[in-house]
């Protein structure tokens, strides 16, 4: 396994964490959000202090969704440009094999 396909086979692991995340974020958001089983269709009346610390928490899920999709499409990018480079290594490496082979001869 060479360098470029160990990289790879790392973003692979980290895009495969990063969505995992997010799918859980969203089922436990989900999951706050339905009723529950017992048929209650409200929550009970909570006081200001219960429903700030639910509006804090949802926030940060909030943010941690952001930045979990934002360093989803860096992870995205970085892909593409890596494949990009590979390509290139991979071409200039054929001119060099080449090259080497030129003065092999003489």
């Amino acid at each position: 396994m060479g360098p470029s396909e160990a990289i790879f086979s790392q973003l692979g692991t980290a895009g495969a964490v990063i969505a995992a995340t997010i799918i859980l974020l969203r089922e436990i958001r989900k999951g706050n959000d339905a009723p529950s089983k017992r048929g209650d269709t409200m929550r009970p009346p909570s006081n200001g202090r219960i429903q700030a610390l639910e509006d804090k928490h949802d926030t940060k899920i909030e943010r941690l969704d952001m930045k979990i999709q934002s360093q989803s499409a860096q992870l995205d990018s970085l892909t593409k440009e890596q494949s990009e480079i590979r390509a290139i290594v991979e071409k200039q490496g054929g001119k060099l094999d080449t090259i080497i082979r030129i003065m092999r001869r003489q």
